[in-house]
């Protein structure tokens, strides 16, 4: 189920640039239908931090424009199907690979250094203000986050030979 619910996030993450609600909604649901049949362990308070702990873990990169919502929520529907370990796997190798991806897709595009700049003003920006604020860079140039995220689970479960 893990599987799948990454591969219709990765694809609608390509088509529109978004995850939509209603499929975090399907793959909670599922989550929650799965622990309720016995298919992992999980009372309602423990299968409700299962879904919190990721969201409450990416929810400052988001409130900095870092990620998106989906991919926040995301996360959390998919921590309902996989242990604590693995969603820090997965996250690290998204993390890795989203960042390997930005800086090819800069490289290609010529835009490395300016890129670079802007952040760095902005980060000055924020230290010099004593606050933090959401770094919106040009329209264009975001992640399919999703896609990282996918790619960074199947190499999970390949890791674990639970593809």
């Amino acid at each position: 189920m893990a599987l799948g619910l990454l591969i219709a996030a990765a694809g609608t993450d390509m088509a529109g640039r978004r995850v939509p609600n209603g499929l975090i909604v399907l793959g909670m649901i599922t989550g929650v239908y799965l622990a309720a049949a016995g298919f992992f362990e999980g009372d309602p308070a423990k299968l409700l931090w299962r879904f919190l702990w990721p969201i409450l873990l990416l929810y400052p990169l988001y409130l900095i424009g870092g990620i998106g919502a989906g991919d926040v929520k995301l996360m959390g529907c998919l921590s309902l199907y996989l242990p604590p370990a693995e969603i820090l796997w997965i996250l690290t190798g998204a993390f890795l690979l989203g960042g390997i991806a930005g800086a090819v897709s800069l490289v290609k595009a010529g835009r490395l250094s300016c890129r670079c700049k802007a952040f760095l003003a902005h980060l000055f920006h924020c230290l010099s203000v004593k606050r933090i604020s959401a770094y919106y860079p040009e329209e264009g140039t975001k992640l399919h986050f999703a896609v990282c995220i996918f790619c960074s689970a199947v190499l999970c479960f390949m890791k674990e030979e639970i593809l």
